[in-house]
């Protein structure tokens, strides 16, 4: 905030913390800042003017009729310095740019970006999956670095299939299989069977049209098949059922990430900077999805802290569970 040149004027600071320290202003501000008693506080003097806490530099702004920014810096860092020169705005953080997803899953045209929610909920997803095996991330005694390097980096990619964190790319090849079970005998009436175990299944005939109720850990019957008409055979009633009650798995073929090997190797190194602040395996989430999306990990990061950020000042709750594919065992 420039200004005419200005002698220096020396404010003596009150209270436990202030005797003996000074604030320096504009003698132009000199009388207007005496009329109050000056204290300090977490560096910076302030009084009491109205019942309200007031803190010199913004004072003097005030009083110099500067607009207020929200955040003021001292340009030489001290805070006792309320000099109208030493006085700037706080520029305002640039907020990264959108990360474009170079490989997409699905037929869209044109380019995608991933959003801050989408990068958000696949970050912890992973995140989670990792914490869970931290001791694994540790280079163990004896363990060359490129084997821990390769051990590490197949863990990661583990973690990417089981919780399909990344479902939002097309750089995995991947494979969904149907497990079928076998399920115990059907019984059919219009009563359920006197001593039901758990997973028991019971076509219930009391009423059109059918239904196939299964026995839950809770002893009670639930409807897995409705709408089943009375002449179907009992082996086509049984095909569906299995077809429902069925498990998926899925499994995805990544292909080597260079770049995810070279963070690995700075994380074993402890070099990982501020981008490694919220443990190593926030920085491995964040570096795994970089290396899918072809960007620096710090991008990553960034946008993350952004995107939480703007959810914390706009009073919304982080959240921890979201919809997300099924995490497979």
């Amino acid at each position: 905030m420039p200004g005419k040149l200005m002698g220096i004027v020396e404010v003596p600071l009150r209270g436990r913390y202030g005797h003996g320290k000074v604030a320096n202003v504009d003698e132009d501000f000199a009388e207007a800042v005496r009329m109050h008693k000056w204290y300090l506080a977490n560096g910076c003097a302030y009084a009491k003017i109205g019942g309200v806490t007031v803190y010199l530099h913004r004072y003097i702004c005030a009083i110099a009729d500067i607009p207020i920014a929200r955040r003021i810096d001292h340009v030489n860092r001290d805070k006792l310095d309320c000099r109208l020169e030493n006085l700037t705005p706080r520029p305002v953080r640039k907020s990264p740019d959108p990360i474009r997803n170079p490989h997409p899953f699905g037929d869209g045209d044109g380019e995608q970006h991933l959003s801050g929610e989408e990068l958000d909920g696949s970050e912890r997803l992973l995140r989670a999956y990792l914490t869970e095996r931290q001791t694994q991330l540790e280079q163990q005694a004896d363990e060359p670095l490129w084997l821990a390097t390769g051990r590490i980096a197949k863990l990661t990619i583990e973690g990417l299939t089981k919780t399909q964190a990344a479902w939002w790319s097309s750089l995995g090849e991947w494979d969904v299989h149907t497990i079928s079970h076998t399920h115990p005998a059907l019984h059919v009436g219009p009563k359920p069977p006197r001593r039901p175990a758990t997973g028991d299944l019971w076509r219930d005939t009391s009423g059109l049209p059918h239904v196939v109720k299964e026995y839950s850990p809770a002893h009670a019957w639930s409807i897995v098949l409705d709408n089943v008409s009375p002449g179907m055979p009992r082996r086509a009633v049984q095909s569906r059922i299995s077809t429902l009650i069925s498990d998926v798995e899925v499994r995805v073929r990544w292909p080597r990430l260079i770049a995810l090997h070279e963070d690995i190797k700075i994380m074993l190194a402890n070099r990982m900077g501020q981008a490694g602040r919220n443990g190593r395996p926030a920085y491995l989430a964040c570096a795994t999805l970089a290396a899918l999306l072809k960007v620096d990990t710090k991008h990553v990061v960034e946008l993350l802290a952004n995107y939480r950020r703007t959810l914390t000042s706009a009073g919304a709750v982080l959240p921890t569970n979201r919809t997300r594919p099924q995490v497979l065992a």
